[in-house]
């Protein structure tokens, strides 16, 4: 396990242009370490109106429940804010005892700006008893040697010849793994791999009890629109933001974290502040992608990555300002202010389940914060092993044969490239000028090609890149990850012939690969070629590919709605959102659902009003108005309703909320059931207007003659 927590402080540091050094003593056996795995311990704050702690209440005060059943609490335990820390942690029990661990995920430049913020909390607040570790080294209390860490830098690249050469082979593979990747890196994939790492680390912490806080200082990651998978970045990986969530929950896990840049990162743009909306996309019915991002956008993509995993932690992310230190004052705020409840773990066969834990007080006016969420670590590891799993494919699936015949010197420019790419994806030009050096000295590097080709995607140059991926083609016409750039930049750009063409060019080799049938559904879809459109998709399906490309059904869907069949395309849009739980275009898809089923409703009530069934009609129709579906319908047939039922008020007030409505003119027989209300109440003039509206409307309507000689007799009565 301790390589684990190496490994991933591996990854982590070859981003900040640093190499990692072992623990300086060997973890403790985790026997001594490892609680009841039956045991789940969760801190609950309760605060009263005016946010202030309440210290007061008993074991018998609380309630827990997960998934809906009592759990009975064993332990409570009130952790005062003074008493966070114990000062001395060997005389405590080994899970009361409080760890941070301090991390520099940035570039050198940043890091001399954070390092003065972590010597005042070593030097001046850092509690007593409280465990610190800096970059992954022991975790020790002890003020002047953590000092002497610091200012000797001692997980650098001058300690190695201090550390554990098995421990250090395993981060130097990670650090490759990393870099290799970088390949297949722009923005989306670079938050993906931060990602990762933290889930990696956060594997790694598990192995301590007690309460571990994570002091993270980094340039961020992007959390935002990813126009490759067409979902926001890092959401394809959603499912590892969930067992992120949970894992924090299970093993008392918290991020604070801090953008290194500070105020520096707003002058990108003056008007740059935090939002935590997301970046606008288009809805699922328009085809087309979302426009490129601007340079303040940019920056809260990638800030937007450190509120996320706080959030998911239960800690903070600080993302403005120059006070690097205020992580600090969080950390060691939230060292204490809660109870410390537990409870047993009750068994599932479904380990694949999040569990959701409800915590209930016997006391009013109180507010309640704890993590709600969590899974089985044996589901975790799972995941986790599936994620490595799926990112050696990644790695693999660059190989090039264009590559072993490059000459040395274009290989050394392709991994200088990379080199770059490795402390951040702030360093675009001098990457790409690498890059361009590669392929001049070797044409047919395929590898180098592609790499140059997201990079001037990411640069805001897709023509050129549209290029770099031809001559990647060109040089090997069998490297798939060259067509599948081209037909994605190309979609970018809204070209759909070029993605169409891209398409096929690859299928004719590959027929049966998912990804080339997909760019060729989605293209088809936006060409108006709605039936090439649902046959690709449904070859995506059919070969058991939906879970890694739900848009698939999302395409038939749309495919099947333009083709008139409106009950499959319902049936695809429910199973895309059951694939995609956290597609940014659930709300749009789900109100054309309700339209749909909405609609199904109306016309149910429809058949019932012709057969003269009002009871059934109005209760209809009720539910209708109370989920505000279908309005305009829905209020002319309860207003029907209510008129054959002999409520002619309530027929009155509906009716004239139908009239209202904007769409009202394709419901001109509103206008002829207002007409009978108005003459029923004897106001003949108003009754004479609607019907003269009613017949302007409708010039066929059976009802013509008749209304026709009752509007005469009123006009030969008036003159009277």
């Amino acid at each position: 396990m301790r390589k684990l927590i190496v490994a991933a402080l591996g990854g982590l540091l070859a981003t900040a242009g640093a190499v990692p050094l072992a623990a300086q003593e060997p973890a403790p056996a985790p026997a001594n370490y490892q609680i009841d795995a039956g045991l789940l311990e969760l801190e609950v704050r309760v605060t009263d109106k005016k946010g202030r702690p309440v210290d007061s209440l008993e074991i018998e005060d609380f309630a827990a429940l997960e998934d809906g059943a009592a759990r009975r609490i064993l332990s409570l335990e009130y952790v005062p804010a003074t008493r966070g820390a114990q000062a001395d942690p060997t005389a405590v029990e080994p899970n009361r005892v409080s760890r941070v661990l301090i991390l520099l995920d940035a570039p050198p430049t940043d890091t001399v700006r954070v390092v003065p913020a972590v010597r005042r909390f070593i030097r001046d607040r850092l509690p007593p008893g409280l465990l610190v570790s800096l970059q992954g080294l022991a975790f020790t209390d002890d003020k002047e040697e953590l000092l002497d860490q610091l200012e000797r830098r001692a997980w650098t690249r001058d300690a190695l010849t201090q550390s554990d050469s098995r421990l250090l082979d395993a981060s130097v593979q990670f650090i490759g793994q990393v870099q290799d990747y970088a390949a297949n890196v722009v923005e989306d994939q670079y938050g993906r791999s931060k990602l990762f790492r933290y889930l990696s680390l956060m594997e790694g912490l598990a192995e301590y009890p007690g309460r571990k806080s994570v002091a993270l200082f980094s340039q961020g990651f992007p959390v935002g629109y990813n126009l490759d998978s067409q979902q926001f970045s890092n959401l394809q990986d959603s499912d590892l933001l969930r067992r992120m969530r949970g894992e924090a929950t299970r093993n008392r896990i918290h991020f604070y974290t801090v953008d290194v840049r500070g105020l520096k990162a707003l002058s990108a743009n003056a008007d740059a502040s935090y939002n935590s909306a997301t970046p606008e996309v288009s809805g699922p019915f328009q085809g087309a992608n979302g426009g490129s991002l601007g340079a303040g956008a940019e920056l809260q993509l990638q800030q937007n990555g450190l509120v996320v995993i706080a959030n998911q932690t239960g800690g903070e992310a600080f993302i403005s300002g120059n006070d690097l230190g205020k992580a600090f004052d969080a950390v060691a705020r939230d060292e204490g202010g809660y109870y410390l409840l537990s409870y047993m773990i009750p068994p599932t066969e479904r380990l694949d389940q999040e569990r959701n834990i409800e915590i209930k007080v016997a006391r009013p006016d109180v507010q309640l914060e704890y993590q709600r969420r969590y899974y089985d670590q044996k589901s975790f590891e799972a995941v986790m092993e599936q994620a490595r799993e799926s990112r050696s494919h990644e790695t693999e699936e660059m190989a090039s044969p264009t590559t072993d015949k490059a000459p040395a010197a274009a290989r050394d420019a392709y991994r200088k490239a990379l080199d770059i790419l490795s402390k951040g994806p702030n360093e675009l030009d001098a990457a790409i000028r690498e890059l361009e050096r590669a392929t001049s000295l070797y044409p047919k590097f395929a590898l180098a090609w592609t790499l140059l080709g997201n990079l001037r995607v990411a640069d805001g140059d897709s023509r050129t890149a549209l290029d770099a991926f031809e001559r990647a083609i060109k040089a090997d016409a069998d490297f798939a990850p060259a067509y599948r750039r081209l037909a994605r930049t190309a979609e970018v750009e809204g070209d759909w012939k070029t993605v169409r063409a891209t398409a096929r060019r690859w299928l004719k080799e590959h027929s049966d690969d998912p990804a080339g049938l997909f760019e060729l559904a989605l293209s088809s879809w936006n060409l108006g070629d709605a039936a090439a459109a649902a046959e690709a998709a449904q070859k995506v399906i059919d070969g058991g590919a939906a879970a890694s490309f739900p848009r698939a059904r999302l395409v038939l869907g749309l495919a099947e709605a333009a083709q008139g069949r409106p009950d499959e395309a319902a049936r695809q849009y429910e199973s895309y959102l059951e694939l995609a739980r956290d597609a940014p275009d659930r709300d749009a898809i789900e109100e054309r659902l309700a339209e749909w089923h909405a609609a199904a409703s109306l016309e149910e009530v429809r058949n019932q009003a012709a057969q003269g069934r009002w009871q059934d009609v109005a209760a209809g129709t009720s539910l209708l108005i109370e989920e505000e579906r279908q309005l305009t319908g829905a209020h002319f047939f309860f207003a029907l309703a209510q008129y054959n039922l002999g409520d002619l008020g309530a027929a009155s007030a509906h009716a004239d909320l139908a009239a209202a409505r904007p769409d009202a003119a394709r419901l001109p027989e509103i206008a002829y059931l207002r007409g009978l209300l108005a003459a029923d109440r004897g106001d003949l003039e108003q009754a004479a207007r609607e019907f003269r509206a009613y017949l302007a409307a409708q010039p066929e309507s059976p009802f013509r003659p008749a209304l026709e000689k009752r509007l005469a007799e009123w006009a030969k009565a008036a003159e009277k």
